[in-house]
Order: structure tokens, then sequence, then C-alpha cells
């Protein structure tokens, strides 16, 4: 439902908005920061190109939330 939200609010931004796109990106990274989150494997679905596809999409399209994580499993102990 999150990804939902923000990909049909993708929709209505403006090409070349780039204001819009950023804070729709921000507020995604956030809305997903909020969320309980588990460092576990996955199976239920897969990525071409693994967990490095993964990491370049979420680093494009949520940066901040991409790197507080990356600071989170950085600094597990």
């Amino acid at each position: 439902m999150v990804v939902d939200r923000y990909l049909a609010e993708q929709q209505l931004i403006q090409p070349g908005d780039i204001e819009a796109s950023s804070a729709s990106s921000r507020r995604l990274g956030r809305t997903l920061n909020d969320i309980r989150t588990d460092y576990h494997h996955t199976r239920a679905w897969t990525l071409p190109g693994g967990s490095a596809a993964w990491d370049t999409i979420a680093q494009a399209h949520a940066p901040a939330w991409f790197d507080h994580v990356k600071h989170l499993i950085d600094h597990e102990h």
C-alpha cells in the first residue's frame, strides 16, 4: 500500500519537477523508516541482480532512508 501510494503520487508529478519528485521520495523514505524493520533474508520475491540491484533502486528512490538503514546495518553488533 505504501509503495502503491508513492507510485500514484509519482504519476501526478510533472516531468522535470525535481522539487516535487524529491519531496515525494523523502516522504516515502520517512514512511519506510518508520516501519519496524527486521534484517533477515526474504524469499518472497526476487529481483534480477539480487541485493545489489535492490540497493541501487532503494538508494535512487529513497536516498535518506537507504543511508539510514545502511548506517544501522553497518553498526549492528
